[in-house]
């Protein structure tokens, strides 16, 4: 095991949406101002993950292993090994899944007389451990919810798992699917667009981790809960204390766009640079991406400081969920 006093790097980045794959299609998505097609039309599990193994996957799932499937450097990764791991961030899982389970036990002549090959699907880990089975990866292995910025409250799990030493490296990911039930629940739930399905997958590790140049360094990953006024109060209070001061050059928004308002104008202080970026993305104008919009964030930030260009992603949510994340160009402190 490597001991864990370096950097945390992103060091590969995939991306699978109804734009196409990779960062590049969103970018061009976010730049002319257009919002995401709800559904991936053209999505086969079957074609997109392989034949084998994909009898019982569900869109969910297959989402997900598309993305992962997308990490180039994953494959120089032997299978078997025990300190390599998923973190996953959604919403509900397959909400499909559940519910069509449920109402089989319901509608059918006895509620036992169910296929018991479907229940997996039903568990919000599901997807997470498919991605462990096809690459043989023994290590942690945990599904996290957290609202739009799951997937940044993911990276400091990661983070922590990494310190600990209990693994060596992570995929981290991001993934909801468009499915009538869950555009239903989107729609009783008062959506504010329409939903928007996809995944995303980042590979994180030290940045000793290999000889080459990772992506992106995380340099900062702060998460919180905002309950009241009180807690509010002292989340900023402690924030301010371990913000740069120097400006980011991109600002990436994740979630409803006015708790992040409230989060930005609390932390706006004129030494932490945090209202001074030289482009802001807000990915709440592509569509309602759920949990996995930060997935998406985390593989837009990493591109940009591929590019020399420092991010800061900034999440907030209304149940409660905030988190602010930097990633820097590998050349940069």
């Amino acid at each position: 095991m490597i001991k864990h006093h370096d950097t945390l790097a992103v060091w590969d980045i995939a991306v699978r949406c109804s734009a196409g794959s990779g960062t590049d299609p969103v970018f061009a998505v976010l730049t002319e101002g257009s919002v995401l097609q709800p559904q991936i039309e053209d999505f086969n599990i079957r074609k997109e993950v392989g034949p084998k193994g994909t009898r019982t996957l569900d869109r969910s799932a297959g989402l997900a292993l598309a993305a992962m499937g997308q990490l180039g450097r994953l494959a120089t990764i032997p299978a078997g090994r025990d300190d390599v791991g998923i973190v996953l961030a959604t919403s509900f899982g397959s909400i499909a899944s559940t519910i069509q389970f449920t109402q089989e036990s319901l509608s059918g002549d006895r509620p036992y007389l169910v296929d018991p090959s479907r229940f997996p699907n039903t568990v919000m880990n599901f997807a997470a451990s498919q991605g462990a089975i096809r690459h043989g990866l023994r290590g942690p292995n945990a599904t996290l919810i957290a609202g739009a910025g799951s997937a940044l409250h993911g990276l400091d799990y990661c983070w922590r798992l990494i310190e600990l030493g209990q693994a060596d490296a992570l995929i981290l990911g991001g993934v909801e699917e468009w499915t009538p039930e869950r555009v239903q629940l989107e729609h009783d739930a008062g959506s504010r667009g329409d939903f928007v399905e996809g995944a995303a997958a980042l590979l994180v590790g030290p940045s000793a981790l290999w000889q080459e140049t990772p992506l992106a360094r995380v340099s900062m990953v702060l998460t919180g809960v905002v309950h009241d006024s009180d807690s509010a109060t002292q989340l900023v209070r402690r924030w301010r204390t371990n913000l740069p001061t120097e400006a980011p050059e991109m600002l990436i928004r994740v979630g409803h766009s006015v708790a992040i308002d409230r989060l930005l104008d609390a932390l706006a202080i004129p030494e932490n640079g945090l209202d001074t970026p030289t482009r802001t993305l807000a990915l709440d104008s592509l569509g309602d991406l759920g949990a996995w919009g930060s997935a998406l964030a985390l593989t837009l930030a990493a591109e940009v400081a591929r590019s020399g260009t420092r991010a800061r992603i900034v999440s907030a949510d209304e149940r409660g969920p905030v988190s602010i994340t930097d990633l820097n160009p590998c050349s940069q402190p």
